[in-house]
């Protein structure tokens, strides 16, 4: 469109151009307000031209602006999706090769003798064994059936009916033979937060929050969104093996956790 105003314009300067002398040779006598009119209509379209002009420089302008946003965001977007399939190929690796008893041992009987070992009775072995098999049962009919639940969901049940069933103590001894952390590990703090105020540091392991027990990041963030928030609460870490008692206000503490639980599909902030 832009085109064909521009060619018009240009054909009608053109025969303007060619115009004005016809009339001043044919009309020598002509009066100088036709001369005038003529003179300032070849003006406005030379105006109007360079107008045309202009709009069409600035319109290529916007389309080529608009080319390399589009390519810039198609660019993204297949980036933000080859690390999407990345991420989820590992998580699904790490998810379905998830260190337990039945992975680890040859037979059912193996997972329980091993359990025995680390001191646990016969009814929690097996009972360990069972919710463990379940598991697996229930991420492997999920990959191949048509109905896909979030393993991290059920990881984080199974470790809840486990921690409810076997107590603390128990839960921890469980962790530990599995080769889970028991606690949480502080990567990092994050400045002007409520847990460098109360002067948490990097390396610090979490082992309980406001009196109770946190084996995880979930746990932890489970304990900060309970009870009235600001609240004084106690935190107890280890700290190069030793005890450390901190105070600060009940909620988001403000750190990065050291490491991602793959097994269990933890969040890695609080």
């Amino acid at each position: 469109m832009i085109k064909i105003s521009v060619s018009i314009l240009a054909t009608l300067l053109l025969g303007l151009v060619i115009a004005v002398p016809l009339i001043q040779r044919d009309s020598p006598t002509s009066n100088n307000s036709s001369m005038e009119m003529l003179s300032n209509r070849l003006d406005e379209l030379e105006q109007a031209l360079q107008s045309e002009i202009e709009q069409r420089k600035l319109l290529q302008r916007k389309i080529e602006q608009e080319r390399q946003q589009r390519m810039a965001l198609a660019g993204q977007l297949s980036e933000l999706n080859a690390q999407d399939e990345a991420l989820s190929a590992t998580l699904d690796n790490q998810a379905f090769s998830a260190p337990n008893p039945m992975t680890r041992t040859e037979s059912y009987q193996d997972g329980i003798d091993m359990l025995i070992d680390a001191g646990f009775d016969q009814r929690d072995a097996q009972r360990i064994i069972e919710l463990e098999a379940d598991l697996q049962r229930q991420i492997f009919s999920s990959r191949f059936g048509t109905r896909r639940a979030n393993p991290r969901e059920l990881f984080l049940a199974m470790n809840q009916t486990l921690r409810s069933e076997l107590g603390d103590e128990k839960y921890e001894r469980y962790l530990e033979t599995i080769g889970s952390p028991t606690s949480v590990n502080v990567g990092q703090v994050l400045p002007d937060s409520a847990g460098a105020s109360a002067g948490l540091q990097e390396g610090d392991n979490i082992i309980s929050y406001d009196g109770e027990r946190v084996f995880s990041i979930s746990d932890l963030q489970q304990a900060t969104q309970t009870g009235a928030e600001g609240q004084t609460v106690v935190m107890e870490v280890i700290r190069d093996g030793v005890p450390v008692t901190l105070v600060l206000p009940r909620g988001t503490i403000g750190i990065s956790a050291g490491g991602f639980d793959f097994r269990r599909r933890e969040p890695t902030t609080d």
